[in-house]
């Protein structure tokens, strides 16, 4: 009678196979229920109370203990949950059923289960799960190990106690109604909260029943600890929430591409409302992806743990994102799935496409840019920089600017951080060596910048080396031009004059200023009037250089006889004719 017999079954009920001994009686019961259901192949009360443990078995995947009772026969049944839709149930015998009440209205099955020795030690003492026999009256005739345990008692302690003191909440008159109803139902299962003896409160699943106790009718109770199950729930409420309300797009995917679940953030993403996104596949939303293709990406997400990559996704409006998705294989009761963590990154890849565009006007510029530290050491410098100075870009990378600028020592050098970060901006004219010694100036436009968290001064350097060599050129012509004793005149298309030198206003008596607002037909007496200068111009305006005899008239009213040698310029896209004029009123009067 001691014998085991074991039933493999599914979360359905459904029994998949059947062990038990030959020689056992259970043999011939237990070989009726192979292919069917643990719910239906017994009589009406052995399915109704193989129902009621059913979803108790599969809550957890803790070892289940409790007492059912099978024809005539009281079992004790271990449950164990292998997987997520599988387990199985070991039957032992405890002790055949005699009838309690020939009143059908109360009719149960009942088992004395008050039995000394081995047998009660080894199924009810040394049981995992708590056990309770409680009398009518509330007090706990008798106990198990895992009870005291569980509630932090000793066994001495425990043999004090009724159900009062572990059901705060039951007085004797709540406890004598459960008891009528235990008695009508033959069974219950419900969830209770039971007090500890350090104070502290645990819920727990009860399943109870009614047995003999010798002669006594005591209630059977069954504890199950729901406080790891109780945090798992509010684990996977927190979860639930995290994954609905999440910022990030998040969904589920079958193997043959439909969606098993999704996020608001996901068909927010794409333009969809949640009814209209699950009801999608796969295929409606990547235009890159067939169910081939499909097929392919599902084996390969099999074995390699998270994947991930970057692809496009079409939004309900026909537009399309880019998309960087981490996704990776998971098991969830059974069911193989494809978790996807969805990021658009459509904007970071528009700003990569700007930033490579950056980095390759930086590197390719004709203008020298140099980014530089605090300690004055070069961080980044591009290509026509590296040229300019001489040096190759790992020398300069050991280098600091006071080795290309002897000005600029490390006090220098501080002071012009500290101005730097106070202006944000500056440019100056400065110099620095080439590596073979040759001197280079330069404009500097400084900036202050900051990359990560490094500040660097950003600097444009432009040669000006041979524009200040132009520019003493231009001051040594300029000087020559003021300082000249023949009168030079710039003269404007319009007769305006563009410049004239020292020596002609004083040739003709005016100042600077007097003669600046005048036109050459007001101080020439043959080209006097606007027509006959732009005659004059025109007939200049496309010879070289061409010499003209005429009188100019002075700031007194007297003339002068004057050789003009004229030559047509253009400066800065303008034309300008350039008179050098000299007086030959006295050359004229010795011949005359």
């Amino acid at each position: 009678m001691n014998q085991i017999s074991t039933l493999e079954i599914n979360n359905n009920g459904d029994v998949l196979s059947v062990s038990s001994p030959e020689s056992s009686f259970l043999y011939d019961m237990l070989s009726t229920v192979g292919g069917g259901n643990i719910t239906e192949s017994w009589d009406a009360h052995a399915n109704a109370e193989m129902k009621k443990y059913l979803d108790g078995i599969f809550s957890t995947f803790q070892t289940v203990e409790f007492l059912v009772t099978l024809r005539n026969y009281s079992l004790q049944c271990t449950a164990h949950q292998y997987s997520a839709n599988k387990a199985f149930l070991h039957f032992k015998v405890i002790e055949e059923i005699v009838l309690g009440s020939n009143d059908k209205s109360t009719k149960k099955y009942r088992v004395d289960i008050k039995k000394k020795g081995e047998l009660f030690d080894s199924i009810l003492m040394e049981a995992s799960t708590p056990i309770h026999f409680v009398a009518m009256d509330g007090r706990i005739i008798a106990f198990n190990y895992s009870a005291s345990e569980l509630l932090g008692y000793t066994k001495k302690e425990y043999e004090l106690l009724t159900v009062y003191d572990i059901m705060p909440k039951y007085t004797k008159a709540i406890w004598r109604q459960k008891c009528v109803d235990y008695a009508l139902s033959g069974s219950q299962t419900f969830q209770e909260v039971v007090r500890k003896k350090d104070g502290n409160y645990i819920d727990v699943q009860v399943n109870t029943n009614i047995l003999m106790y010798g002669d006594t009718e005591v209630v059977y109770c069954c504890f199950t600890d729901l406080t790891e199950k109780k945090k798992l729930e509010e684990k996977m409420k927190l979860v639930d929430f995290s994954f609905r309300d999440t910022a990030t797009a998040i969904c589920f995917l079958r193997e043959d591409g439909t969606y098993y679940d999704a996020n608001e953030a996901m068909s927010n993403l794409l333009g969809y409302t949640m009814e209209e996104f699950m009801a999608l596949e796969i295929f409606d939303i990547n235009p890159n992806i067939d169910k081939d293709y499909w097929a392919v990406i599902w084996e390969r997400q099999r074995g390699s743990g998270t994947r991930t990559l970057q692809t496009t996704l079409k939004k309900k409006d026909g537009a399309i994102i880019d998309v960087e998705i981490k996704s990776k294989l998971i098991n969830y009761g059974g069911l193989q799935l494809s978790s996807a963590f969805v990021t658009d990154i459509t904007e970071k890849k528009r700003l990569e496409e700007q930033l490579k565009l950056i980095e390759f006007s930086f590197r390719n510029s004709a203008t020298p840019i140099v980014y530089i530290k605090e300690d004055a050491s070069i961080y980044d410098c591009n290509e026509i920089y590296i040229k300019t100075f001489g040096y190759s870009k790992e020398e300069l990378k050991t280098l600091k600017i006071h080795d290309l600028n002897p000005y600029f020592n490390k006090e220098k050098w501080a002071l012009h951080w500290q101005e730097l970060k106070e202006t944000d901006s500056m440019t100056f004219i400065t110099r620095r060596y080439k590596k073979d010694g040759t001197p280079v100036d330069i404009e500097v436009r400084a900036n202050l910048i900051k990359h990560g968290g490094t500040e660097l001064n950003c600097a444009f350097i432009t040669d000006i080396t041979e524009k200040l060599k132009a520019e003493k050129k231009l001051k040594f012509v300029d000087f020559s031009f003021r300082n000249a004793y023949i009168p030079i005149y710039l003269i404007r298309k319009d007769a305006t004059f563009y410049d004239f030198n020292d020596a002609a206003h004083t040739l003709l008596g005016y100042t600077r200023e007097e003669m600046s607002k005048k036109r050459i037909y007001e101080i020439d007496e043959n080209y006097n009037t606007p027509e006959i200068w732009r005659k004059k111009w025109d007939t200049i305006g496309d010879t070289e250089t061409k010499t003209i005899f005429t009188k100019h008239i002075k700031k007194d009213g007297s003339l002068l006889d004057v050789e003009i040698r004229a030559k047509l310029m253009i400066f800065n896209g303008h034309e300008y004719q350039c008179f050098f004029v000299t007086d030959i009123t006295g050359i004229n009067k010795f011949f005359a």
